[in-house]
């Protein structure tokens, strides 16, 4: 089940990406209507300082918000493109749960989050200049 919500996923962050490169980049999505303008350039995080920048602007990191629904399929219910704060609040449950409920905990044969963890922080070393 997870594959295909994977592929999904990886899909829609190249496209979020790409949105984001063209909005600093060569804007023919707004240039073509696509996109609101004013939606797009009276946002208060959208950086007109960023647009033509020698180094343009790319999602580090994408997270979504999944559910089902009625029928039990499942749907993206949200994007998440700002500060990763939902891998913090993971690895806070896990700890608050490993200790409050180690049983439940065990039983539940969780992956590891430490290779994404540390996964990330090598990419944001990478990135930096």
């Amino acid at each position: 089940e997870w594959s295909a919500l994977e592929a999904g996923v990886v899909q829609r962050s190249e496209l979020l990406d790409a949105i984001v490169a063209d909005l600093y980049g060569a804007q023919k999505l707004l240039a073509g209507r696509h996109l609101p303008v004013p939606a797009v350039l009276d946002h208060d995080e959208y950086l007109r300082t960023m647009v033509g920048a020698p180094v343009s602007p790319s999602l580090f990191m994408v997270a979504v918000d999944l559910g089902r629904d009625d029928d039990g399929r499942w749907k993206v219910m949200s994007d998440r493109t700002q500060a990763p704060s939902g891998a913090g609040y993971a690895m806070q449950n896990r700890r608050v749960v490993s200790r409050v409920m180690p049983e439940v905990y065990h039983a539940a044969h969780l992956h590891r989050l430490t290779p994404f963890f540390q996964a990330m922080r090598t990419a944001l070393v990478d990135a930096a200049p």
